[in-house]
């Protein structure tokens, strides 16, 4: 096990996930959906937040593993065992519940991370681009083979969780609650707008579809229960319907495959054949059978009925 040295930044958006991100997520999911892990996202042509320089998901080279409950061990562990074996995978940087490692300071362990969002329900890790550029299966082998034993190094400190719910937040509202909001909405697929940290009618309109999706009272403002939806697991964030489309919906579909339509395509795109299966599963399952997929199906494909 070594830590890898270096760090290769990004320069300019690509078309889409490099497929040695892909095969890091999907083996995260493998291995982690049973604790509550989950995909929160490849791809973002975006800046770096609070900054002008392009952010690593803008070349699909940085992935990020929910976990969930926010702030569990497994998420310190998993960052630990990943951090150790950085060199061997092509890992060149890691953040993780406050703390981040980077390879332009392989030496200086885990340091206090005082970016916007504190990482808490996701491992943000980056791959070099020799990494990235791998078949996803190439990074699955890697993975597989060089986090099958436990780290001898300390772990870094865990950090309480941030108690939800956040302060109420509604229209005429900024600053960083609200650009958490509008992440979260986004990353969801409830269409929030430029993540600007203006609370303003496009992001009160997805407020309100997103409460709507998730039945906490459609009033536009972030309140106690609408932050809880956000923050959890089950938040309507995992919304799938008809036009959606990307890795989540490749996971949706290899669990529709496997249920009810062996012959169903994993393409990533929500069509009327995944939207026919998903209503399929949803009658075999005693749920409503409209073809969206929110928190009561999700939770029957991921075994809770």
């Amino acid at each position: 096990m070594a830590v890898y040295v270096g760090y290769e930044g990004a320069k300019n958006c690509t078309d889409g996930p490099q497929p040695g991100s892909r095969g890091m997520m999907q083996w995260f999911l493998e291995n982690y959906r049973h604790l509550g892990g989950t995909n929160l996202g490849i791809y973002n042509c975006r800046t770096v937040r609070g900054g002008s320089t392009t952010s690593l998901h803008g070349e699909g080279r940085a992935v990020d593993l929910g976990i969930n409950p926010h702030g569990a061990a497994y998420g310190t562990d998993l960052a630990e065992r990943l951090r150790n074996s950085s060199k061997e995978i092509g890992i060149q940087c890691i953040i993780w519940n406050r703390k981040i490692w980077s390879g332009a300071h392989p030496n200086s362990g885990w340091r206090n991370y005082g970016g916007r969002n504190d990482h808490v329900d996701h491992l943000h890790v980056e791959l070099s681009w020799a990494a990235a550029k791998k078949n996803s299966s190439e990074v699955i082998t890697l993975l597989n083979t060089h986090l099958a034993t436990e780290p001898d190094a300390p772990q870094p400190p865990e950090t309480p969780s941030p108690t939800a719910p956040y302060p109420t937040q509604r229209r005429g509202d900024t600053g960083a609650l609200v650009e958490e909001i509008q992440t979260r909405l986004n990353r969801y697929g409830f269409a929030a707008g430029p993540e600007d940290g203006v609370f303003g009618a496009g992001t009160e309109a997805a407020v309100k579809r997103f409460q709507d999706a998730v039945g906490t009272g459609v009033d536009g403002i972030v309140g106690s229960k609408t932050w809880a939806a956000l923050l959890t697991r089950e938040a309507a964030g995992h919304t799938l319907r008809k036009g959606s489309s990307g890795e989540e919906v490749q996971h949706l579909q290899r669990g529709l495959r496997a249920a009810v339509e062996h012959g169903l395509a994993v393409d990533g795109q929500f069509d009327v054949a995944t939207e026919d299966a998903v209503k399929k599963y949803q009658q075999s399952r005693g749920l409503s059978d409209d073809g969206i997929v929110g928190p009561k199906t999700w939770e029957a494909l991921q075994g809770g009925r």
